[in-house]
């Protein structure tokens, strides 16, 4: 449902229940926000550092290889949250 259309009043009444309704759906929500910045592979030689410790033999564009470590890190950080004793119990939080 989309925000910036509430103004329609069957959207604002419909509201509530869809959210109460989408609070009960078990799971896990991630959102990730791009920020502009300075770039990971703009620093000089991090491609070929990069390289040599994942030992690629391959030549990757700096912009598909950054993205690319930055996937696998932030799934890194995603597992690594899930997998600690207990975690489930944050979510009746």
């Amino acid at each position: 449902m989309a925000y910036k259309r509430l103004g329609d009043r069957h959207r604002h009444r419909a509201l509530v229940p869809f959210l109460k309704a989408a609070e009960a759906i078990p799971g896990l929500c991630l959102a990730l926000c791009e920020q502009a910045g300075q770039a990971l592979m703009s620093q000089p030689d991090r491609v070929q550092q990069i390289q040599e410790v994942v030992g690629l033999s391959g030549r990757w564009p700096d912009a598909d290889l950054e993205e690319a470590v930055l996937l696998t890190h932030l799934v890194g950080c995603l597992v690594a949250g899930l997998s600690k004793p207990h975690q489930e119990h944050l979510l009746d939080l």
